[in-house]
């Protein structure tokens, strides 16, 4: 969701400088992102909770992502 769309829609929303127009966003505590980005958020949070290794959580992006894994 755009930053446009979010004061369009909440007149009263004042948050407007921490606002990024990424598909996901985490920093130390916190991941969030936008309805399209659903590969990229469960990402971040397999990272965050070191279900597995990076390698292994890259791969599995890849895949879903891409339909392949890279070599």
């Amino acid at each position: 969701m755009s930053l446009e769309y979010v004061i369009n829609s909440c007149q009263d929303y004042d948050g407007s400088e921490f606002s990024r127009e990424q598909q996901c966003v985490k920093s130390d505590f916190f991941i969030t992102a936008n309805g399209t980005a659903t590969l990229e958020f469960a990402k971040e949070i397999m990272k965050q909770l070191k279900v597995y290794s990076e390698e292994k959580i890259t791969k599995w992006y890849d895949f879903n992502k891409n339909g392949f894994y890279e070599k």
